[in-house]
């Protein structure tokens, strides 16, 4: 059964990075960004709460990386597929943040009406108990991980993606070459098997294995 849930997300995420080519190639832009935080919103704004654990703060980052996002399609080259990259503009729109270092471009929503209205229509509409979910999640186990940790298990777990794409995200940039993405997959890879110990010694510890 699971593996049946992992091939449908992948023919629905194929469908939708095919639309978006299309609206690409056409410069329909609008409707790109419209497809984009549709299809992908409200899993990328349950990603930003698990990672900043602020409701507040994650709306705020969810905004600036849909809106760093509207600025950057024309110059999209497909070198990932649109979700992973979607994916690193949050991951690193939200590490500086987290650092305090966030330097947020000006954009009035004014100048980006379509875009403002989806971005609040998903903070609004997500629903309830994905938030709960989202916390509760955090708040076992993993609240004994280091936000890179958490992070590590998201992507690959929660999220599915493979090894390359989370190193895609990880490393947050466009035009990486091929040996630091192969690199960084190895790494993630080495770090989840360490991960899966150190949750397996936690879950012993809290007396989960009985």
């Amino acid at each position: 059964m699971a593996n049946a849930g992992v091939e449908k997300s992948c023919v629905k995420h194929g469908a939708v990075e095919q639309k978006l080519r299309e609206c690409h190639e056409k410069g329909d832009f609008e409707g790109m960004a419209t497809l984009a935080i549709r299809s992908y919103g409200e899993e990328l704004f349950c990603y930003l709460i698990g990672l900043l654990q602020n409701d507040l703060d994650a709306e705020e980052v969810f905004a600036q990386t849909c809106y760093e996002m509207w600025g950057s399609l024309e110059s999209f080259q497909w070198k990932s597929q649109f979700r992973t990259w979607v994916y690193a503009i949050a991951h690193k729109t939200g590490a500086l943040f987290l650092r305090g270092k966030a330097r947020w471009r000006t954009v009035r929503l004014e100048d980006v009406p379509h875009i403002g209205k989806l971005v609040e229509h998903v903070r609004t509409q997500t629903r309830p108990y994905l938030r709960t979910d989202v916390k509760s999640g955090v708040s076992s186990l993993r609240q004994h991980l280091t936000m890179e940790e958490q992070v590590l298990l998201h992507l690959r777990i929660d999220r599915d993606m493979s090894w390359r794409e989370v190193a895609e995200v990880t490393l947050a940039g466009d035009n990486r070459e091929e040996s630091e993405l192969q690199r960084e997959s190895t790494a993630c890879r080495k770090r989840f098997e360490r991960i899966k110990i150190k949750l397996m010694n936690l879950a012993e510890e809290a007396g989960l294995l009985d």
